[in-house]
């Protein structure tokens, strides 16, 4: 129960938020929200989809590495304790996707930038802490790859930001759930 309403907290509080400042504050309608370039929504979700998997090639590869072997376990073990399932994998990625990127893209990418908007909502998530440089250096590699979607953003439009956010979330989350100590098995190690 706790984590569907955190997941509609996200997905209807931060999107309402998100409409609220783009239609009120800034005066912008929601087609101009959603379709910023000429890109129709099919082609959308292809770069989103593209941009999810390279992006979260490269986070499973850093948070495998030793270096972050203790956040990597403290994450995993949050994931153990919550009792997160598959289906509340998809779920709350799916919503954090969704409410995430219409608030921090969708609205204040437009006021902050690509940069500053990367860098508030990577500490807002708490990636970057200085009494821990291991989770810094996860912050720091966060930082590029959601400035990497605010990119993707303004070249491609907001659903492609919202299916690659939730692509990395489901990729991240299915690996601390099922693969917490060594990282997803090499091709050569699963079984057939």
């Amino acid at each position: 129960m706790f984590l569907a309403g955190l997941g509609l907290v996200t997905l209807v509080g931060f999107g309402a938020l998100g409409w609220a400042v783009a239609t009120f504050l800034q005066g912008r309608n929601i087609t101009d929200v959603f379709f910023p370039t000429e890109r129709q929504w099919h082609r959308q979700l292809l770069d989103g989809a593209v941009y999810g998997l390279v992006a979260s090639a490269n986070i499973l590869w850093l948070l495998y590495n030793r270096i972050l072997d203790q956040p990597r376990h403290f994450f995993a073990q949050l994931i153990k304790r919550f009792s997160i399932r598959l289906p509340d994998i998809f779920f709350l990625s799916l919503c954090a996707g969704i409410g995430e990127e219409w608030l921090f893209r969708g609205a204040v990418q437009d006021w902050l930038g690509i940069w500053l908007t990367a860098l508030a909502f990577v500490a807002l998530h708490g990636y970057l802490d200085p009494r821990d440089w291991r989770i810094s250096l996860y912050g720091l590699l966060m930082i590029i790859i959601v400035a990497g979607m605010g990119y993707l953003y303004e070249h491609s439009g907001l659903i492609a930001a919202m299916v690659s956010h939730a692509i990395i979330d489901i990729a991240i989350f299915i690996s601390l759930k099922y693969f917490p100590g060594e990282g997803p098995p090499s091709p050569e190690q699963q079984p057939d």
